[in-house]
């Protein structure tokens, strides 16, 4: 009885060790980042800020591709239309065409921004000591931040068209 006990608590303290070894500030997933304790210094609460901003897109990248898509589909279907009428139809028609295109260029380059940033990101340099690794967080925060605008900005777009549209 006196093992089986023992084995016990051995086994629950492995678990404890491996669940708090995983629990860094590194980045090894995408959520997380930095919600394991609360930042220490200023460095600590801008590399946090860092991926708070990075957790709030990331969700929202599915719904980014879901809008390119149907943005696509409609302007495409747009485009048939005018097509088969074999001459250009009604200015309000080319307006929404021209809505259609912008909001697919805005789309893209939120994506686009996103994949850019992600990659790019060099978790070596966050982890880096003194006057280097602030600047460099600092840097990636403005970049992070022009991301997140860009992405929020283009869903708002996409959801306006399509409210309008239906």
């Amino acid at each position: 009885m006196r093992s089986s006990i023992l084995s016990f608590f051995l086994f629950l303290g492995g678990i404890v060790l491996v669940s708090c070894g995983g629990s860094h500030s590194g980045h090894t997933g995408h959520t997380g980042h930095g919600k394991t304790q609360e930042p220490m210094t200023y460095l600590d609460s801008l590399y946090a800020s860092i991926w708070q901003a990075h957790d709030s897109v990331m969700p929202k990248m599915g719904k980014v591709r879901k809008a390119q898509l149907s943005a696509s589909r409609l302007l495409d279907s747009l485009s048939l239309v005018e097509r088969k009428a074999g001459k250009p139809l009604s200015a309000e028609f080319t307006a929404w065409q021209e809505s259609l295109q912008a909001l697919i260029y805005d789309l893209n380059r939120a994506q686009q921004g996103m994949d850019n940033w992600m990659e790019e990101f060099n978790i070596d340099s966050a982890e880096q000591k003194g006057s280097g690794r602030r600047r460099y967080l600092e840097e990636e925060k403005v970049r992070v931040d022009r991301v997140k605008e860009s992405v929020f900005s283009s869903l708002s777009k996409s959801d306006s068209l399509f409210a309008a549209i239906k």
